[in-house]
């Protein structure tokens, strides 16, 4: 079957701040690879997306990866698989006029899709980097107990527009037990742990999400993209770092 921004502040008890702010004005690429620990095809292309952070490319990439659950029972589920991650695949297949999802599947700019671990595909697609509409910019991340709050400002085309943010995890590696990858050690980076809810673009604004217990400064990242409400297609992108 056809089955990576790599901090934050520490969660505790007390609540803490930071100010960081980081913007995109120059030309992007955003990757996102649906995949699942269940999918005996998937770990190439994870291997494929992970090389990723390894080229220098005149562009900013922001890659994310998405485990989907729709594998979890065929012998082997997923510490990572989201519902939200499924129905966010979904959404783009209704988009792009697809019969149907799959693993491994990589979508670039919410405008074009391919099998991925396609490396043809890919670095096709990295050869045109896209210039976004619309410039975002995060800061003055705030976290008390397990909610996380970030603003944001937007410049740039916002009509039509929905901004999300998403909490990765950087890196991580599971020892599969069962199922197609059974007795495999798998590499992950940049997994998508937390989907925020998609709120109309506005100029500024306040987006919260839930952090999990694992939540440090080292090992996770916030992600920001903005998109077309009618196509799906990524308008502008921003990291906090």
């Amino acid at each position: 079957m056809r089955s990576l921004l790599f901090t934050i502040c520490s969660i505790a008890l007390l609540a803490c701040t930071s100010s960081t702010k980081v913007e995109n004005s120059g030309k992007i690429t955003v990757i996102e690879l649906f995949t699942s620990e269940g999918c005996s095809s998937c770990p190439s292309a994870e291997d494929l997306f992970n090389d990723i952070s390894k080229t220098n490319y005149d562009q900013k990439i922001y890659a994310l990866e998405f485990h989907v659950d729709y594998w979890d029972r065929l012998g082997w589920k997923d510490p990572y698989s989201l519902r939200s991650s499924t129905d966010r695949q979904n959404g783009y297949a209704r988009k792009l006029s697809l019969e149907s999802i799959y693993t491994p599947q990589m979508v670039v700019n919410g405008k074009s899709e391919f099998v991925g671990s396609d490396r043809s595909q890919l670095t096709k697609a990295l050869s045109s980097p896209t210039k976004p509409d619309c410039n975002i910019s995060l800061s003055n991340r705030q976290i008390s107990g397990k909610q996380l709050s970030i603003d944001y400002s937007a410049s740039g085309d916002i009509n039509g527009k929905e901004i999300t943010l998403f909490l990765i995890l950087k890196q991580a590696t599971t020892d599969v037990r069962r199922g197609e990858n059974s007795g495999r050690k798998l590499l992950h980076k940049n997994i998508v742990v937390e989907i925020g809810k998609s709120v109309d673009m506005s100029a500024k604004g306040t987006i919260q999400l839930e952090a999990p217990a694992s939540y440090s400064a080292e090992k996770y990242d916030i992600i920001a993209l903005s998109h077309d409400k009618g196509t799906g297609s990524i308008s502008g992108a921003a990291e906090l770092m």
